[in-house]
């Protein structure tokens, strides 16, 4: 659960952390990748902020979040690096499934998946609510450094975060 103040009765206050999250190395260091995902965010809660991220990953998503259950999540990141190599992996995969819901804001990013597959993909299934902040899917691979962009299901354009 992401929340400033922990306690979920008074709503829930973004946690922003305006500094860099690294996960490996990317450029303009030499490259160094985790294994695996970079950064997974596994039934997540609340509003997350993050300032830059840079992950460098091999087999597996750079930024994976899953929302398979019937939570609320908001997630913005500003901007940073996304390097996802080794097999058929999207560096920003996104899936909701049942009644949940999710906000996301990914602008100023490079984004590079591995193999085939997307750089971002975006999966929307069930009833739940999968929207991105931009108005079309041209703006979100625009704002991310021209990545390409992958769908399934219905993505909802516009959407704001508190």
């Amino acid at each position: 659960m992401f929340d400033a103040d922990g306690d979920p009765g008074n709503g829930f206050q973004k946690v922003t952390f305006n500094g860099s999250l690294d996960i490996g190395s990317v450029p303009p260091f030499t490259v160094s990748r985790v294994a695996g995902n970079g950064l997974s965010l596994l039934n997540p809660t609340g509003n997350l902020a993050i300032g830059t991220l840079n992950a460098a990953n091999s087999g597996g998503n750079g930024l994976r979040v899953e929302m398979p259950v019937g939570t609320d999540f908001n997630l913005s990141v500003a901007g940073g690096t996304i390097d996802t190599d080794g097999g058929d992996f999207a560096g920003v995969a996104i899936s909701t499934d049942s009644t949940s819901s999710l906000c996301l804001n990914l602008t100023g990013m490079s984004v590079a998946g591995s193999g085939s597959a997307n750089d971002i993909q975006l999966d929307q299934s069930g009833s739940s609510t999968l929207g991105i902040t931009q108005a079309l899917l041209t703006d979100l691979s625009n704002d991310n450094g021209g990545a390409s962009v992958g769908t399934t299901g219905t993505v909802s354009f516009g959407c704001a975060i508190p």
